[in-house]
Parts: structure tokens; sequence; C-alpha cells
């Protein structure tokens, strides 16, 4: 019939238009790749292309790792709120209630190894309270152990703190920290925020025990371990908020709050402390108690009421934007003087997190550990150790 072709010439034309199809394709990934490389290199916010391999991950981790999230490189506080970062986020993690967020240098790696432990026992609740951990590392070092063992699965991140000399100085490490919370809070106002110390172990659930399920605690702006520091500008006489484990909604009126914890920060006559921040800024004469429920002692947890005398312009919301309320946590749920109450954390559901005192090194943490018998039992295929040794 007329138009009918050799099988010889139907192949040499196949062959042909495969050929021009690899090329195509060849020129649309070359151009797809060189947007991204130029996005990284026109912004502070860099995506990490080599994204960790699953072979890198122990085999209990493998098999989370298809496809691997991307890996982020902070090189300041302002980061990951660029367009493509804060985009990135929106997308990623639109099922996500709350970042839990945690800060870690190399000597604290072991420590995070425990804590990670103890707070993967509380998966079961992931369902019905979505959460995403942020691990935000001070040095090189510790970036580069947590991005090999657990930047590819699918609900944590891992950034790096790249700002000069945080890791060493305390007082601009705290500084950093409310920076990076007052940005996260406001430009992502859907997350709620929890920070907590890699020694704080969640023995419970915080989630089902005190943040979703306390009818007197679940509507509170901000939630926080109880603590006697600072001794100048405490909450009530019997105690003040403490950083190492607290939380903050995602409310107006929290974000007007951290809007003055931010302000006295920056104010050079204040000390550079953000847990005498968030203490004074609530004692002062921005806020005015209104009220105490909850009779505050030693087993008991007290929820506080203040009245702005400064409201802050923002967006409209819903929320009301008059009052602050803050619940402190008793000892009794975030015991910290361990002698007396972590020998029976086991048989006592009252406790929920465990943060012991003891001196802010690695050392003293370790030896805290074992004297209140915080280690657990039995093997865990998830351990990092391995990582942080090599």
């Amino acid at each position: 019939g007329r138009g009918k072709m050799e099988p010889k010439q139907l192949q040499n034309q196949v062959v042909v238009l495969m050929g021009v199809c690899l090329l195509v394709s060849a020129i649309f990934f070359y151009d797809e790749t060189k947007m991204l490389l130029d996005i990284g290199a026109s912004s502070s916010f860099t995506v990490v292309l080599d994204v960790v391999k699953s072979d890198a991950l122990p085999p209990s981790l493998a098999h989370v790792v298809a496809p691997p999230t991307e890996a982020f490189v902070m090189d300041d506080t302002n980061a990951l709120f660029t367009v493509e970062g804060l985009r990135h986020m929106n997308e990623t993690y639109a099922d996500v209630n709350d970042w839990v967020i945690t800060f870690i240098d190399q000597s604290y790696l072991e420590t995070f190894d425990l804590w990670y432990r103890y707070y993967r026992t509380h998966d079961g609740s992931r369902v019905q309270h979505p959460r995403l951990l942020f691990l935000i590392a001070l040095d090189n070092v510790a970036f580069t152990k947590l991005r090999q063992c657990l930047g590819g699965t699918p609900d944590i991140v891992v950034v790096r703190l790249d700002k000069e000399g945080a890791g060493k100085n305390e007082s601009l490490l705290w500084e950093q920290r409310v920076l990076f919370l007052h940005q996260i809070i406001h430009e992502l106002p859907q997350y709620n925020i929890v920070f907590t110390d890699v020694d704080a172990f969640w023995v419970r659930d915080p989630f089902t025990e005190i943040f979703y399920n306390s009818p007197s605690l679940r509507d509170a702006d901000v939630i926080a371990s109880r603590g006697r520091y600072p001794q100048e500008c405490p909450l009530t006489n019997a105690g003040a908020s403490c950083m190492g484990f607290i939380r903050f909604r995602n409310t107006l009126a929290t974000r007007q709050y951290l809007t003055h914890v931010r302000d006295w920060l920056q104010d050079e006559d204040n000390q550079k402390d953000d847990q005498v921040a968030v203490n004074c800024v609530a004692t002062s004469s921005l806020y005015e108690p209104v009220q105490e429920q909850l009779p505050f002692n030693k087993h008991n947890t007290a929820l506080l009421t203040y009245r702005s005398n400064r409201t802050i312009m923002m967006a409209p919301s819903s929320d009301d934007d008059s009052h602050l309320t803050i619940g402190l946590l008793s000892y009794s749920v975030v015991p910290r003087y361990c002698k007396e109450q972590t020998s029976r954390w086991r048989t006592n559901s009252n406790i929920v997190i465990i943060h012991c005192l003891a001196n802010k090194n690695a050392k003293s943490k370790s030896i805290a550990i074992q004297k209140n018998d915080l280690l657990l039992k039995g093997e865990w295929n998830e351990s990092c150790t391995r990582h942080w040794s090599s």
C-alpha cells in the first residue's frame, strides 16, 4: 500500500526520534538543576542537593528515606525565612501543628541520642497531634553527624545555625533563640512551638498529657516548666518560667508577648538571657496581672493571666489580644530536683518530663542521667551512637 515503510526505514526513524527525546530531556533537566542552584546562590537559604542516602542510616531508619526530605543549611536566623524556605515549609509540612525545637552542639550528641529515644516512644500520638522535630546544630560537627543519621527522616529537619560563637557564648545563643522563635511565630503562624533541652527527657507524652488534653491548660498561650530563676522577677511567689521545656501556642497574645521579649533582649541595658526576658517582660509595666487560678504550690500547676498594657498593631485575629495566659507546671509534672522524685518515675503517672538540675556541661548531664536511673534498658536499633563516635 501507499506510504508503507520498509522495516529498516521504520527502525531508523524510531532511533532518531528516541535520540531527539533524550536530547530535549537533558536540556530540560539541565535548566531545572541550574535554576535550583541559582536559587541557592542568590539567597541565604540553600537546598542541599546531596541528600542523605539510605545506606548512611541505621537499618531501622532506611525504610523511611524514600524520598528523603531535603536537609537545610541555615547560615543565620533569617535563612529559613526566604520565599523559597517559607514555601517549602508550608508545602512539605502542611499537616503539622507543632514544631519541637532543640539546639545541639557536638558535646551533647550522646545526651541527645537518649532524648531522641524517649521522644520516639510517643510516636503513637503523631497521627492525632502531628509535629515536626527541628534540630538546630550549633557547630559543623553536630550538623554533619545529625544530618548523616537523621537528615532523611520525614518528620525531622536538620539545620545549622552558623552564627559565629553562638555555640560557645550562652548570651549570644539565648538571644539568637528568641530572634529565631519570634520569626517563626510571626512568619509561620499556623505552627505552635515547643522548645526543649536535650536533657529534658519526655518520659510521658506532653502532647496528650499536657498540651491538648489538659482542661486547664489546653487554651493557655504559654505552658512552661517551673524554675527559680530569675529571682528578681518571678511570675509568682513560687516560681518562674523555665526555657528548658516551654510551649508557645501561636496566638495573637503570644506574638505580642514575644515581640516584647525580643525588644527587651535587644535593649543594651538588659541582660542577654532568654529566661530572664520571658519572666521580666511578663512582670513589667507592659502587663498587669489579672488573676492566678489553681493555687500554686509544690503539687499544683499555676494558670496566670495578664492584661496587656500596650497593644502592638498586628494583623486582625479572632484571638483575645487583651490577655496573656501562662501555665506554669509544677515540680510534680516536671521535676527538677531529681533525687527526691525520679527514683519512682516509672510508676508515678504525674511525671511527664524529667529535667534534672545539673551543671551546664555534658559530663554533669551524663552523671545526672546515670544517678537518676534514666538510661533505657535493652537494644534500640535507631541509636545513632555509631555516628557520634565515628
